[in-house]
């Protein structure tokens, strides 16, 4: 089965001039994560995190964590790697809760899982990435999956969609109601 893209052309927004601008974060080369949720877009760097809401108007949340990645939650809550720590960050109070660290390696990636919970890889020197799934109950589990760089949850809300570790490909997950993954198939392969 072949697959095609195709890509629609759309209007690009510039959301500042500078660096700085409209009392905007400090825009760089370094770790940075976006994340859009309920209408206002959350951006994360080694600065922090901050949130653009309506015209454009910047306001730190929080300048303590350096926020490597982040995945909206619904219910005004996000997950966020700072480090080797993820935090639950909450809008409601702008409280953090920690749900855990990686351990000896960092936290790669961050993907939603659209029902309150989310992905995560974990990377340690010399070893193959781990996918972890963490539920809102506050459970986490380990998948057996090896995988690498970037995961997307699919446009059914039922698919994960993650690249595949030393390979150029895209592997496709189907996912139960609790978050768990099985038959891992291929979506996507490049030919070099």
């Amino acid at each position: 089965e072949q697959m095609h893209a195709i890509i629609p052309a759309a209007e690009l927004v510039l959301l500042m001039e500078e660096q700085g601008s409209f009392g905007g974060p400090p825009w760089n080369s370094s770790a940075v994560s976006l994340a859009w949720q309920d209408g206002v877009l959350y951006y994360g760097s080694g600065a922090g995190l901050q949130v653009m809401r309506a015209e454009s108007n910047w306001q730190t949340l929080n300048d303590t964590l350096a926020v490597s990645g982040l995945a909206s939650l619904g219910d005004d809550r996000l997950a966020v790697s700072a480090g080797g720590s993820l935090v639950l960050w909450s809008g409601v109070g702008q409280a953090i809760s920690a749900i855990g660290e990686s351990g000896e390696g960092s936290i790669d990636e961050l993907v939603a899982d659209g029902r309150g919970g989310f992905f995560y890889t974990v990377v340690v020197e010399e070893q193959t990435p781990v996918l972890k799934h963490w539920d809102p109950a506050g459970e986490t589990r380990v998948t057996e999956f090896p995988v690498a760089g970037a995961g997307a949850l699919g446009a059914d809300g039922q698919t994960l969609l993650w690249t595949a570790d030393g390979q150029l490909k895209v592997q496709t997950f189907a996912m139960d109601a609790e978050g768990g993954l099985s038959a891992q198939s291929t979506h996507a392969e490049v030919f070099m």
